[in-house]
């Protein structure tokens, strides 16, 4: 487990306070694991959490992007490709 993961596990235990969070969702978005921060999003998503993970995708740059094609072109669920479509257009 991650250093990244394992503040995000302290932080759901936590209920995600507000400074501790947006700290975390800097701190993902300058971090190298661009997959984990894909998936977090994702898991938000899914949940319906609302926690703002996406708002620092954007610092990965062209590697985030380029994940994010990867993702686009072997995804089979509809939904998740309008939805990393949508998250590609937010990083650009």
């Amino acid at each position: 487990m991650t250093v990244l993961q394992k503040r995000y596990e302290e932080l759901k235990k936590q209920n995600f306070p507000d400074g501790e969070r947006i700290k975390f969702v800097a701190d993902l978005g300058a971090s190298d694991e661009i997959e984990y921060h894909y998936k977090l999003i994702c898991k938000d998503r899914d949940e319906g959490t609302n926690l703002n993970l996406s708002g620092s995708f954007y610092k990965h740059d062209k590697e985030g992007l380029e994940f994010l094609f990867t993702v686009l072109d072997n995804e089979k669920d509809e939904n998740l490709k309008v939805f990393t479509a949508y998250l590609m257009a937010e990083t650009l």
